[in-house]
This record gives structure tokens, sequence and C-alpha cells, in this order.
């Protein structure tokens, strides 16, 4: 028995291929977005710790009135956020 001989064998195996390719489309589109969310997750937790550990540099004593009189900030005069 010759397979093109059942009528409609043709678009049953190109249904069954495209079934087919479509799940390895969607693998492959899921294995993308894995590796791309991991990747955005490596990368955020590589720069937090380089926030909460930043070396502290303090200021001169010396420039300290130098900048005080640049910011025009006189006895009283409060600063903050």
């Amino acid at each position: 028995m010759l397979a093109a001989s059942y009528p409609g064998y043709a678009s049953m195996i190109s249904a069954i291929l495209t079934a087919h390719a479509r799940r390895v489309q969607f693998s492959i589109g899921r294995s993308m977005v894995t590796f791309c969310v991991s990747a955005v997750i490596l990368m955020a937790a590589a720069v937090l710790p380089q926030e909460r550990f930043s070396i502290f540099v303090p200021t001169d004593q010396d420039d300290v009135p130098r900048r005080l009189e640049l910011a025009g900030l006189h006895d009283g005069d409060a600063t903050g956020r």
C-alpha cells in the first residue's frame, strides 16, 4: 500500500509536521525568554552589592567652609532631603 493512495494523507502529514514545528518554535521561544530573564536577574544582583558596599570618602575639613560659602549657607540654615 502506498501512503500517497490515501485521501488526505498529504494534508495530515503537513498538519503533523506543522504541529511539531510549532512545539519546537514555542520551546525555543520559552528558552530565550528564560535566558533573558535570568540574565537580567544576574545583572541586577551584580549591581546591588556595589551600591551597598560603596566606599565612603569623607570631605577634608579644609574644604567644608569653602563649600558652605559657595552654597550661601549661614548659621541656622538647614540642609537635607
